[in-house]
């Protein structure tokens, strides 16, 4: 984990043993514990940097920076992540070609990744710790990673925004695999679809569809149910329509970790009924939890399955069993990750922290690939009513229903 990246002073966070000579016997120094937090990030035992970290002898060595940027790395470990895989699908050697799809490639550079349980959560803290670095700044690190704070900020700090420019890369990938599921690869390449991975024939897996028509309904449930895309015709054959609706029976779950509530959330059930080609077949059903939110509600997150109180596990979506696509907490607890926080803001303003404080050959690097990755999202909606707004430096802002359209493509 602790390694260096090319083109930049990288800390990535422990300092080199070099300086500790013959100071290493007393295993409650302060010398000692920057070593042996150095030495657990190289051999991947990130659950005992979290436990050094806040004790004495590191509290002694480190400064609260230090400290939550080892803790960073640490969950960003425990997630499953890499950061130079990362780093060469953003800037380095691994990143999207002029003529490649940037929001594709990426996507198939990092889906194998981040797989462990609960990866998305320590994503979610390695952010929280990033954010403790910079409270001095009024909106954090949205603030302070501005190109023209960057002067502003110690190595820590910008080392500090650097991350969690690249960690962005990462949520966005993760939430696309964790909605799509094992229709993931069928999404990407749509070369095997059949009528059990497309019960309506559309040419679109039936997850995606089904994601895509939560997220067009998120602020709508009170209408109780609709349509999100009527029947109609694709290769002169007719396709099923993809219909949605709330649960009576249970208006709004209130999911709890450990006792705790963290979300209140309304559950939909949306089904994909089948088109000609399918016919025979039942309708595909999927159920999607929504988080109201200001100023838009959103899609949340989920993470297998499980019971309203989600450290009990259960195979499958079932609600008249209690069992429920399982959401995934936020860091502070205060609600459940959302699409909007791992997509739209990932996309639109995290990632961005990288480019603020990246040397100039880096910073044309990751815009491009950004910026190919924003141009993708918005394509299905440029040109209509509802296309990505649009800065006066050309850079988009990646909406709802353009990814809804993306997902559908």
């Amino acid at each position: 984990m602790a390694a260096a990246v090319p083109g930049r002073p990288f800390l990535l966070i422990a300092v080199a043993a070099t300086l500790l000579g013959g100071c290493l016997t007393d295993s409650d120094s302060p010398e000692s514990c920057r070593y042996a937090v150095t030495q657990d990030l190289d051999d991947g035992r990130y659950e005992r940097v979290l436990d050094r970290v806040d004790s004495r002898a590191c509290q002694a060595a480190m400064s609260p920076e230090e400290r939550d940027l080892n803790r960073a790395a640490a969950y960003i470990g425990l997630a499953g992540y890499d950061l130079v895989d990362i780093v060469n699908i953003a800037i380095g050697a691994d990143r999207p070609q002029e003529d490649q799809e940037k929001a594709l490639e990426v996507l198939r550079a990092l889906r194998g990744l981040g797989a462990e349980r609960r990866g998305l959560r320590f994503l979610d803290l390695s952010r929280e710790s990033h954010e403790r670095m910079v409270t001095a700044f009024p909106d954090g690190l949205g603030d302070a990673c501005r190109r023209q704070n960057r002067d502003l900020l110690s190595d820590l700090q910008q080392d500090a925004c650097f991350i969690s420019g690249l960690v962005a890369y990462a949520r966005f990938a993760r939430s696309v695999v964790l909605l799509l599921g094992d229709q993931l690869d069928v999404w990407l390449d749509r070369s095997r679809l059949t009528c059990d991975n497309d019960r309506n024939a559309s040419g679109v897996p039936d997850d995606a569809e089904i994601t895509a028509c939560a997220i067009q309904v998120r602020d709508d449930l009170d209408q109780g149910s609709g349509t999100c895309q009527a029947a109609g015709t694709r290769n002169g054959q007719a396709t099923g329509a993809v219909t949605w609706e709330t649960l009576t029976a249970h208006p709004e779950l209130a999911f709890l970790e450990s006792g705790d509530l963290f979300a209140n959330l309304q559950p939909i059930r949306v089904s994909v009924a089948p088109g000609d080609a399918c016919q025979g077949r039942s309708s595909r059903t999927g159920v999607r939890l929504i988080q109201d939110e200001t100023p838009d509600s959103s899609v949340a997150i989920m993470d297998g399955f499980c019971e309203v109180e989600t450290t009990r596990g259960c195979t499958g979506p079932d609600p008249d069993a209690g069992c429920w696509p399982c959401p995934v907490p936020r860091a502070d607890r205060f609600g459940a990750i959302t699409v909007q926080d791992t997509a739209l803001d990932s996309l639109n303003l995290t990632a961005d922290h990288l480019i603020g404080v990246s040397s100039d050959r880096e910073r044309d690097q990751a815009l491009a690939t950004l910026n190919g990755i924003r141009a993708e999202i918005c394509d299905p909606v440029a040109g209509t009513e509802n296309a990505c707004p649009e800065d006066a430096d050309g850079i988009l802002e990646i909406t709802n229903t353009a990814l809804q359209e993306y997902l559908r493509r």
